[in-house]
């Protein structure tokens, strides 16, 4: 959902929520945060914003993450140091910032 967050006076998305403790994830200027749901204001829903089946991971994670985690579940590295070497590379080359 996309919300309005009293807390950063402005728009995020909801990552998670729980109802139980009162308290949901936010995904706010490229970071995850801790918020009151009574902090919140619905703006849309998910249904209205997100059509039937849509990938849910490309708004939490970027694109090098998901690469990465798909060539390491189809086996595309010969040995764990190639392996290492790109786990490092991301490591060192920082997602930017918009």
């Amino acid at each position: 959902d996309k919300v309005f967050s009293k807390k950063f006076n402005n728009e995020a998305l909801v990552y998670a929520c729980d109802s139980f403790t009162g308290k949901a994830t936010i995904f706010y200027n490229e970071e995850m945060h801790e918020v009151a749901i009574g902090d919140l204001r619905l703006l849309f829903s998910k249904e209205t914003l997100y059509p039937e089946g849509y990938n849910m991971d490309q708004l939490f994670r970027t694109f090098k993450e998901r690469k990465l985690e798909k060539d390491i579940d189809m086996g595309r590295f010969r040995n764990l140091k190639e392996l290492k070497e790109r786990m490092a590379y991301n490591e060192t080359h920082p997602k930017k910032k918009y």
